[in-house]
């Protein structure tokens, strides 16, 4: 099981406890981190020992993947175009530092569930 199964589990527990907040929290970051790993230069994805995805969702890596490399790739990636686009053009805009924090307090916390 990897870091988005584990991710997803964990959204489909809080839905099932009522807790739809805490739910759109983890969906959101998972949908993030999803978008970070998928449209990741193959330059990168090599660096990072990424597998190579063919663009549906099926996107999932192995926890030992995330390492210090990743997290500060995926911050700096959050920084830089992080936020989807809203607009018609579906221009990505920077996240805020404190959105990349949750994002990663998200990952966090699924990290100590799967100890």
């Amino acid at each position: 099981m990897g870091v988005f199964s584990y991710l997803e589990d964990y959204v489909d527990i809080m839905k099932k406890e009522d807790r739809i907040g805490r739910a759109n929290a983890y969906r959101s970051a998972t949908n993030s981190i999803k978008r970070f790993v998928a449209e990741m230069p193959k330059s990168n994805r090599n660096e990072l020992n990424l597998p190579i995805f063919n663009g549906n969702n099926s996107i999932e890596i192995p926890f030992d993947i995330v390492t210090d490399t990743f997290l500060q790739d995926y911050e700096n990636s959050m920084l830089q175009s992080g936020k989807k686009g809203k607009s018609k053009e579906g221009v990505n805009s920077p996240a805020t530092l404190t959105s990349a924090g949750i994002n990663l307090r998200q990952l966090r916390s699924i990290f100590n569930v799967a100890k």
